[in-house]
């Protein structure tokens, strides 16, 4: 009796952790939604757009540098990709280091208002956000876990742009 009752208690916390995590996931997937219905500045491009590149102002330094040099190679050839720069302390630190051309480049957003900076959506990591007719359909965190992630939408870009 004492086992089933354990057993029982240990699939209960199992399952509850497992929906715990899956709504992790989802809220995140419904807060950029949410973002990009809800503001002028996504409303008119999201069904343009294919994936958007959200890059915190900190975190892994590595990762947010090496997304920050992918912008700086492939913003121009990216016609459906938008570069959204959050959390940023210091617009003047960012335009010197993006310069000139790719701060004020249209395939840019800085995130001023901090909207993709909210404690429930904001990572270490810069993300990268798939979109299909306007909707999240998967979101990927450029981390030394997932090497491929800036893999992926290059090939991405270049499939687009032939």
């Amino acid at each position: 009796m004492f086992r089933r009752n354990n057993l029982k208690s240990i699939l209960l916390l199992f399952g509850c952790l497992i929906l715990s995590c899956g709504s992790s996931v989802n809220h995140r997937y419904e807060l950029i939604g949410n973002i990009i219905d809800s503001h002028q500045e996504f409303k008119k491009l999201q069904m343009d757009e294919k994936a958007l590149v959200i890059i915190p102002n900190a975190g892994c330094t590595g990762c947010i540098t090496t997304a920050e040099a992918f912008v700086l190679d492939n913003v121009d050839k990216s016609d459906n990709v938008k570069f959204i720069f959050t959390g940023t302390s210091s617009l003047k630190g960012l335009r010197l280091k993006l310069g000139e051309d790719i701060y004020e480049n249209e395939r840019v957003y800085i995130d001023r208002e901090n909207l993709f900076y909210s404690p429930d959506l904001i990572s270490i990591y810069p993300l990268v956000v798939y979109l299909q007719n306007g909707l999240v359909t998967t979101i990927e965190e450029m981390s030394p876990d997932n090497p491929t992630t800036l893999a992926k939408l290059e090939l991405m870009i270049i499939a687009s742009n032939n």
